[in-house]
């Protein structure tokens, strides 16, 4: 399966601040890394954010879009995809490898990436130093962890 990573248009500019940063300054140095911290603040938030413009239309940059394969780098990308799709979805077979269930997955990943990119935005955490950041960042952690769903241990 052939899959691109987006985001919508509205995003691109968030994600463009954060690349651009001066190299002092800088925490993400590629496009799905700034993906992954966005949709683990969407993931943490509970929320997302489907992928279409303010009269509902579908808005996926997908110019800009990351190959599915580039988060292929990331050591804990497969992992994260289904520990949130399992969360999401309490269902195992959310799991599987066929077409519909990966891009059940990729779309609930961009989803949450979406909603924490606008947190992102609002936020205008690429302006923060990195101790605002880190701060930023603890403010973020729920003040008790979340509940497992009990399907996931069955």
């Amino acid at each position: 399966m052939i899959r691109r990573i987006c985001h919508t248009t509205s995003k691109s500019n968030t994600i463009r601040e954060f690349l651009e940063l001066p190299v002092e300054r800088k925490v993400f140095y590629q496009k799905w890394e700034i993906m992954l911290f966005a949709a683990a603040i969407g993931f943490e938030a509970c929320q997302k954010a489907e992928l279409v413009d303010s009269n509902g239309v579908r808005d996926a940059d997908s110019g800009s879009a990351v190959d599915f394969s580039t988060f292929d780098a990331s050591g804990c990308w497969p992992g994260f995809l289904d520990a949130i799709s399992l969360v999401e979805y309490s269902d195992p077979d959310c799991l599987k490898s066929d077409d519909s269930s990966i891009e059940m997955r990729v779309k609930t990943f961009e989803e949450y990436a979406n909603f924490g990119l606008s947190v992102l935005s609002e936020e205008t955490v690429y302006e923060m130093n990195p101790v605002q950041l880190a701060d930023f960042i603890l403010k973020q952690l729920p003040d008790e962890p979340k509940k497992i769903p009990d399907v996931i241990f069955e």
